[in-house]
């Protein structure tokens, strides 16, 4: 009997020891209770400018052979994994002398993606990934955070080209888990003409076209560890209708007064718009998970050709 009450209080000792160390341990934290800046201090320490909210220090370009140079670093977005590993998104574009970004409107950002972990009140760098350029204007774009399926937490950046009044618009799709960064997908999601093509400023133009596509992910039709993305595509095409309005009332008048002479003399036929035809555009796209990237499967995506 005695025997089994030591057994029996010493199971118990351990249990509540086991007990406490569970408890001890701090959870992770929300993602609204996060700093960026406290972030950018652990890694960049005394080269972060809280002012400017940014770093100015020596860095690689990963596009260039891991060339390094001055660079602007930024944080633009920060989320909390499921695993409680925090991910700190930062884009980085090119500095002067004076400390100023000196990007235009063709340089890309290079993006770096940091996974993180706060210990006691410090925070530990435990994955650095340097993905390279994408993006203009020294920015990389928007990021959102997204699931590509069970387990799968990802990032989508979108970012817009405007060149010559011309829109367009891709996403590009990320899988984050295992705190790696994976590339594996990158999509045409918008297009316009609508500056280069307002009637008023340019009556001349020829074809117009504004077209969306909203994506959004469903069950996938093979097994696979990411589901399915269905792009539904709307929008419109504008094509200039002439007729030559001139040449036909010259032509009918001619043959009413049976005059050679006067067609020889009659002035030169002019070209007259006389409105645009619109077409409305529905689509559908269909991708799925090779192994690699996803792949058009059913359907069709023109927007990257215009209308």
């Amino acid at each position: 009997m005695r025997i089994t009450t030591t057994l029996f209080k010493t199971s118990l000792l351990l249990l509540l020891a086991a007990t406490l160390a569970a408890c001890s341990g701090k959870p992770a934290p929300l993602a609204s209770e996060i700093d960026e800046g406290v972030l950018m201090v652990a890694i960049f320490g005394k080269n972060y400018r809280p002012a400017s909210k940014d770093a100015l220090t020596t860095w690689n370009n990963p596009d260039k052979h891991n060339k390094r140079g001055r660079y602007l670093l930024q944080a633009i977005a920060h989320t909390v994994l499921p695993d409680g590993v925090t991910v700190l998104v930062v884009n980085a574009q090119p500095a002067g002398a004076d400390g100023q970004s000196t990007a235009i409107h063709d340089t890309p950002g290079l993006l770096n993606v940091f996974f993180m972990k706060q210990d006691g009140d410090q925070w530990q760098v435990l994955k650095r990934h340097e993905e390279g350029a994408i993006g203009n204007s020294g920015y990389v774009g928007d990021v959102k955070w997204i699931k590509l399926g069970a387990d799968k937490p990802g990032m989508e950046i979108i970012n817009s080209l405007v060149y010559y009044g011309n829109v367009s618009t891709s996403t590009v799709l990320y899988d984050l888990s295992d705190q790696k960064v994976r590339k594996v997908a990158g999509f045409a999601i918008h297009a316009d003409n609508d500056v280069a093509c307002d009637p008023e400023d340019h009556p001349d133009a020829n074809k117009c076209w504004n077209v969306t596509g909203d994506y959004h992910f469903v069950a996938p039709q093979k097994p696979g560890p990411y589901d399915d993305v269905m792009m539904l595509i709307s929008g419109k095409s504008e094509l200039a209708q002439e007729t030559d309005a001139a040449q036909q009332e010259q032509s009918a008048a001619a043959k009413e007064a049976n005059a050679p002479e006067q067609e020889e003399n009659a002035p030169e036929p002019s070209t007259k718009k006389a409105g645009r035809v619109v077409t409305k555009i529905n689509q559908w796209a269909r991708y799925a998970y090779d192994g690699k990237q996803y792949q058009l499967v059913e359907g069709e995506n023109n927007i990257r050709h215009g209308f």
